[in-house]
């Protein structure tokens, strides 16, 4: 078979001989460099989860309010798989209630800033219902990016990335004007 099966489909436009995809370009995973910065980065930076894969779903669990303890009725299982009235789902990471806003940094955050620097768009989303802790996740404290001894464990995903995203730049910055 041809390397690219999509290679086959005939382009109206031009001769039977010549043959054109109706598909964009492959993803950038087909790209070596990318696959290698990729590779460096994440053995650099030690940030587990680096890659050029599609999307990922992390559920980050909110804390039971008062009352709710009794009536838990979604219930992780695994670290990628939970349970709502009995009926599992997976996904690709599930974070604890307990969770720190550090640990979503490392899960979510990191790998994209790395994912970024390799050359591959990235982007995050929150959804959930109101109240369950996107803005939180997300920014930090309400108000909290205005005070000025915010704790650093209580930062957001936002201004974790940023912060990390220009700390690699300057790194890259600085290994490059060495060589």
């Amino acid at each position: 078979p041809p390397p690219d099966l999509n290679s086959m489909v005939p382009d109206s436009r031009s001769s039977p001989a010549k043959m054109k995809s109706p598909l964009p370009p492959r993803p950038p995973s087909a790209n070596p460099l990318k696959r290698k910065l990729i590779a460096e980065a994440a053995a650099e930076n030690g940030v587990a989860g680096v890659s050029d894969s599609g999307v990922k779903v992390i559920v980050r669990m909110k804390p039971p309010s008062k009352g709710e303890e009794e009536e838990m009725i979604v219930k992780k299982i695994s670290n990628d798989a939970l349970t709502i009235n009995e009926h599992t789902f997976t996904f690709d990471s599930i974070a604890d209630p307990e969770s720190t806003q550090d640990e979503i940094f490392q899960l979510v955050g990191a790998p994209l800033v790395e994912n970024c620097l390799a050359g591959f768009n990235s982007s995050v989303f929150a959804y959930g219902q109101t109240g369950s802790g996107k803005t939180y996740t997300m920014w930090g404290p309400a108000n909290g990016l205005l005070e000025e001894h915010l704790s650093g464990d209580q930062r957001g995903l936002t201004p974790r990335v940023f912060e990390l995203l220009f700390s690699r730049i300057s790194e890259e910055q600085v290994k490059h004007a060495e060589r």
